[in-house]
């Protein structure tokens, strides 16, 4: 008896050391999936640390060489490659190596994400979804961490201003706020997909309530001009012209609620209100000056118009049209260009750079100086990869997150910060591997 328990013993250990070894990096790689956009939003260097791990707990996954063949067949794969491999073949012509270094490694997101993601055999709709949810939760703990900051310091120091734009989402590792809002107004899309389609975790009204609420607050104390528009574009297709597709008498009611209230809410706060009239003061004509003074008025417009006017400047004196100026010589040229016209470039007794070290707030743009119209090109048919997976439904996800990126991508160079290259090519990704957003949920 005790050598059959002994040999019975052995044999469910052997049994369950293959199952292990067999299961456990799926199970792992799949948790640290999800908490690739979880910790984006709260920390940067842990979001480097999950990636590596994930990286490394996809390669232990089985049959590796079959799936490395898979890979090379994969066309969408092959689109980041070639975007990144531009980059690092632009070092050819960059005289700022070491710059151009540090740029590649900034971007090494945008070669191994899709590679790691394309890898993984164990990414479905279930996946993408429980994503969507990861980035919700995320947003939504990291606004109310805000929050609390932002009471700590007004009651410290009486002054409102902690609560909005950069000076609410800088204590959180220093996230910028535009790019908090690009998150949140991501995460709000995310949270009406997965209440219509009867998300599990997402079926009670309270807990609807709760993330809605919290991401058109987080959204109005960001205050960006962009995604304020954006949300309340998106708030009015809800109200109106989806009000039938809802899931709920109640959830329809309270879809039409948010939107006088996310009205009101911009309307109340000065500090956001005020940024919406300073477009109407811009003075354009500043633009058409070929020196400037420290105090001369810009707002976010028409500096950011202004860059666009020195690119254009410095490709042409460089004649880099084709291939641009590298990866490395763009940010000097940019502050060349700034000295050259001085514009405000800092001041030694404050001890500031003033706009040295500004990019071109345009990844249009910011390609075109860097890579030319080769890069232009391949930037675009990385965008073009939304369009594929369209089924032409405004209820399809893919639509709202395209044009967000595509907005953002006008205003901002999404791929000259962590937040943004990661963000980009981890749901890009996730939404090729997925081909379709209607089949009913699993529960988890």
């Amino acid at each position: 008896m005790l050598n059959q328990g002994i040999c019975q013993s052995t044999k469910f250990l052997v049994r369950l050391k293959r199952e292990i070894a067999g299961q456990s990096p799926l199970a792992l790689s799949q948790w640290l999936l999800l908490l690739i956009p979880f910790t984006l939003v709260i920390s940067k260097r842990l979001n480097v640390l999950v990636i590596l791990l994930y990286g490394a707990s996809v390669v232990l996954q089985p049959e590796l060489g079959k799936r490395c063949w898979q890979v090379l067949k994969t066309r969408w794969v092959w689109a980041f490659w070639l975007f990144y491999g531009f980059h690092a073949l632009s070092m050819a012509w960059s005289t700022e190596v070491n710059v151009a270094q540090f740029a590649l490694e900034r971007k090494a997101s945008l070669l191994f994400i899709p590679l790691f993601i394309a890898l993984d055999r164990k990414i479905d709709l279930d996946i993408l979804r429980h994503s969507m949810l990861s980035l919700i939760l995320s947003c939504c703990i990291s606004i109310w961490i805000c929050l609390f900051l932002a009471l700590c310091n007004y009651l410290e120091t009486g002054i409102p201003s902690f609560f909005f734009y950069h000076a609410f989402s800088w204590p959180l590792d220093e996230l910028n706020a535009i790019y908090f809002s690009f998150f949140a107004f991501s995460s709000l899309v995310f949270s009406h997909f997965l209440i219509r389609v009867g998300y599990r975790l997402l079926l009670n009204d309270w807990c609807q309530f709760v993330i809605i609420f919290t991401l058109s607050t987080g959204l109005i104390l960001l205050s960006s001009r962009l995604f304020i528009s954006l949300t309340l574009l998106f708030l009015l297709r809800l109200a109106i012209l989806n009000y039938a597709q809802l899931v709920s008498k109640k959830l329809r009611f309270g879809w039409i609620i948010v939107l006088p209230l996310f009205i009101g809410g911009v309307s109340f706060f000065s500090q956001t209100r005020d940024r919406f009239n300073q477009l109407l003061d811009s003075q354009f004509s500043v633009l058409q000056q070929d020196q400037f003074q420290y105090d001369t008025p810009f707002n976010g417009l028409t500096i950011r118009l202004l860059f666009w006017r020195f690119a254009g400047e410095i490709v042409e004196g460089e004649r880099a049209f084709v291939l641009g100026l590298g990866i490395g010589d763009a940010q000097a040229a940019m502050n060349q260009t700034i000295v050259k016209h001085n514009v405000y470039h800092g001041n030694p007794n404050l001890g500031d750079h003033g706009y040295l070290g500004y990019n071109f707030h345009n990844q249009f743009v910011e390609t075109w100086v860097q890579l030319g119209i080769v890069g232009l090109l391949l930037w675009l048919l990385l965008l073009g990869l939304f369009i594929k997976k369209w089924d032409y439904k405004w209820s399809n996800p893919v639509i709202y997150f395209f044009l967000a990126v595509l907005t953002f991508s006008v205003i901002e160079s999404i791929l000259e910060r962590q937040h943004g290259i990661v963000f980009f090519a981890f749901f890009l990704s996730i939404f090729q591997i997925t081909s379709k957003y209607e089949v009913s949920p699993k529960p988890i």
